[in-house]
C-alpha cells in the first residue's frame, strides 16, 4: 500500500469511528465499529 492509499484508508477509519460512535452490535455489544475493521482486514 502507497502513501496515497494509507491516507485514504485512515480517512475512512476516522469517518466510520465518528459515524458509529456509541454504536454496539446486537448480542454481544462490542463496538459497532469492530465489523468495518474486520472486512476491511479481509478485503487488504
Amino acid at each position: 500500500m502507497n502513501f496515497m492509499e494509507s491516507s485514504i484508508v485512515e480517512k475512512a477509519v476516522r469517518v466510520s469511528a465518528v459515524a458509529h460512535h456509541g454504536q454496539t452490535r446486537t448480542g454481544d455489544e462490542l463496538p459497532f465499529i469492530i465489523h468495518q475493521f474486520m472486512v476491511a482486514l479481509k478485503l487488504v
